[in-house]
C-alpha cells in the first residue's frame, strides 16, 4: 500500500497545471485524488512540508490555497543551443522555469570552435546560477538541489551523444569527447549528472508533458503520436508517443507521461525532417505567382551537406530562415529580416514567405503523416507563425489520401530547454514516488539526500 505522500505526487503530474493556474483548489485537489487534510498533514515529513524535513520539499500553502512540487523535488539546469541562439533557466520538477535567460544572439554560433562555445555556454550558466543561489526559494539547506544539466542542441545527435552533419562545424567537435562530457568538464559536475539530447526530441518531450496536464487528456482513452517540428536556422524534429492516463486502485489516475515514449531510431536521429526531399515540380509551381518583392524559392544551404558542397533540394534548404531571408533582402543580417517579416506579417511578399514556408513543410510532411497518424504538429522557432500552421495544415488536407489530419499549432518560449530539463526530472524523480516516498523513512533520507548534493565547483569566470 503506497502512502498518502504518493498519491499526492502522482496527483502533482496530472493536475498541477490546474492548480498552478488556480483552477483546482488544494482542498479539491486532495478530495480528488482522494487523500483527506489529516493524512496528508501525517505524511509531511516526506513532503517537506516541515521545515526541517529532508524530504522532496512539496510546497504546501494553506493560506495561498495551492500545493506543488517544492525545490527539494529537484532541479535541473536546462540549456538550448541554436544556430544563434542561447537559452539558460532553472527548471524544477513542476516543470517550471526560474531565472530564464537569453544571450545576446550570434550569427553562426555553431560554428565556434569548441572552447569558445563552450565559454560561451558557461558564462551563460553561471549566469543563472549565481541568480539561483541567491533565490531563497530554490536553496535546501542552503544548497540547491540539484539533479545536473540537460542542454538541447541545435544539431543532430546520435546514439553515443555526438553531433552529426555539418552544423557544428568546426572538426574538434567530431573528435574527442561527447557533447554531455565536455558540457561536464566546462560546467565542473560529475559525468553522470550531464545529459545531451538534439532540440527535436527536447521539444517533443515538453509538449507530451503539457499534454499530460492538460485537462483535455484526462478524456484520452488510447495511445497517441504527436510530432515536434522546429523551422528556424536548421529544420529538424521530434516524434513522442503520449500514453493516455492510467487508473491504479492505489493511486488513482496517474499521468501517462511517466510511460511515454520518444521514437530514437535506429541512431537515434528519428525526426530530421528538415532533410525530406521536395520534388522540383512543386517548387516550380510556387516559384510561378510570387508576389512583387519576393525572389524565388531557391535552396540555400541545407546542414546535411559540407560547406561548398550543392544544397539538395530538402525542405530546410528552402524554408530555413537564411533561405526565406534570402527571398526578401538578399544580403541583409538573416535575424534582423526575419524580425521584419514576423512584425509585419500581412505584407504581401511576408506573407507569401511564411505561407510558402507552411505549405512546403505540409507538403514535405505527408509521408511521415501517413505512416504514423499523429493527432497533433507543434510548430517551434522563429518561423513557427500562426501564417506557417495554417498553411501547413491545408497543405497536408489537400494532399492526406485519408485519415484525421493533424492539429497544427504554434509554440514558442523556452520549450527546449524545458524538454530537455524534463528528461532528467523524469528519469531522477518522476517515475521514483514510491521509491523515494513509499519506503523506510531511513532509506528515503539517503534518497533525498543524494539529490540535493550541491555542485561542487561553480562555474564563475576565470
Amino acid at each position: 500500500m503506497q502512502t498518502p505522500s504518493v498519491r499526492v505526487a502522482h496527483g502533482l503530474l496530472l493536475d498541477g497545471q490546474r492548480i498552478l493556474d488556480g483552477a483546482l483548489s488544494r482542498a479539491d485537489f486532495l478530495r480528488e485524488i482522494g487523500v483527506k487534510n489529516n493524512s496528508f498533514r501525517s505524511s509531511a515529513g516526506d513532503l517537506g512540508a516541515r521545515a526541517s524535513s529532508p524530504g522532496l520539499r512539496f510546497f504546501d500553502s494553506s493560506t495561498s490555497n495551492s500545493i506543488g512540487f517544492g525545490p527539494g523535488a529537484g532541479l535541473v539546469l536546462g540549456i538550448s543551443i541554436g544556430i544563434t541562439s542561447l537559452q539558460v533557466a532553472i527548471v524544477d520538477a513542476n516543470g517550471s522555469l526560474h531565472h530564464e535567460h537569453r544571450s545576446d544572439a550570434l550569427p553562426q554560433q555553431l560554428a565556434l570552435a569548441p572552447m569558445d562555445l563552450l565559454r560561451r555556454i558557461r558564462e551563460a550558466a553561471a549566469t543563472v546560477l549565481s541568480d539561483a543561489l541567491a533565490d531563497p526559494r530554490l536553496l535546501v539547506d542552503e544548497a540547491l538541489p540539484f539533479l545536473g544539466v540537460a542542454v538541447a542542441w541545435g544539431v543532430p545527435i546520435d546514439r553515443d551523444r555526438r553531433p552529426y552533419g555539418a552544423l557544428l562545424g568546426h572538426p574538434s567537435w567530431h573528435i574527442g569527447a561527447p557533447l554531455q562530457q565536455r558540457i561536464a568538464t566546462e560546467l565542473g559536475v560529475p559525468i553522470q549528472r550531464s545529459h545531451a539530447l538534439g532540440m527535436g526530441p527536447a521539444a517533443a518531450l515538453a509538449i507530451a508533458w503539457r499534454r499530460g496536464r492538460d485537462p483535455a487528456h484526462r478524456r484520452q482513452t488510447h495511445t497517441r503520436i504527436v510530432m515536434a517540428v522546429r523551422l528556424g536556422g536548421a529544420i529538424n524534429g521530434g516524434i513522442v508517443i503520449v500514453e493516455p492516463p492510467r487508473a491504479s486502485p492505489e493511486l488513482g489516475q496517474t499521468s501517462g507521461f511517466l510511460r511515454s515514449t520518444l521514437v530514437g531510431g535506429h541512431d537515434m536521429l528519428a525526426g530530421e525532417f528538415g532533410h525530406l526531399p521536395l520534388d522540383a515540380a512543386t517548387v516550380d509551381a510556387y516559384n510561378a505567382d510570387r508576389p512583387a518583392g519576393l525572389g524565388p524559392l531557391t535552396p540555400r544551404r541545407c546542414s546535411c551537406a559540407a560547406p561548398g558542397d550543392p544544397a539538395p533540394s530538402h525542405l530546410e534548404a528552402y524554408c530555413s530562415t537564411a533561405a526565406v531571408a534570402h527571398r526578401i533582402a538578399p544580403g541583409k543580417p538573416v535575424g534582423e529580416v526575419i524580425r521584419a517579416i514576423l512584425i509585419e506579417p500581412r505584407s504581401p511578399a511576408h506573407e507569401r514567405a511564411l505561407q510558402d514556408v507552411g505549405a512546403l513543410a505540409g507538403r514535405a510532411l505527408i509521408g511521415p503523416v501517413v505512416c504514423l497518424n499523429p493527432s497533433a504538429i507543434t510548430l517551434l522557432g522563429p518561423l513557427a507563425a500562426p501564417t506557417v500552421a495554417q498553411a501547413a495544415m491545408r497543405g497536408l488536407a489537400d494532399q492526406q489520401p485519408f485519415g484525421t489530419v493533424p492539429d497544427i499549432r504554434a509554440l514558442h518560449g523556452f520549450v527546449e530547454l524545458q524538454g530537455a530539463a524534463l528528461a532528467v526530472l523524469r528519469a531522477r524523480v518522476h517515475r521514483r514516488f514510491g521509491e523515494l516516498l513509499g519506503g523506510r523513512k531511513e532509506h528515503t533520507y539517503s534518497l533525498v539526500k543524494s539529490l540535493t548534493t550541491p555542485l561542487v565547483k561553480l562555474p564563475w569566470g576565470d
